[in-house]
């Protein structure tokens, strides 16, 4: 309930510039360090890796599926061309 009345009352300007400060914060390498070591359950870990790693968006990371999207043999597809 309180998510959804926030929701309403913060216009879209505020909202870009609340975006625009937290993209201009810089972390040092031990903030991050301290950061990474604070995630206690492997998915959250996996999530802040693959997400510092890749510059994914954060929806493409949530719905990428290891199982049909990665090639674990290491060669292409019947049919394919790799790209090298």
């Amino acid at each position: 309930m309180i998510a959804s009345s926030l929701r309403t009352t913060i216009s879209v300007s505020a909202a870009r510039r609340i975006r625009l400060r937290v993209a201009a914060v810089a972390v040092s390498i031990e903030q991050m360090a301290g950061l990474l070591d604070s995630l206690k359950t492997p998915h959250l870990f996996r999530f802040a890796i693959t997400s510092l790693c890749t510059w994914a968006r954060p929806q493409a990371i949530i719905d990428f599926d290891p199982t049909t999207q990665v090639d674990w043999n290491g060669g292409s597809r019947a049919g394919r061309v790799g790209t090298y």
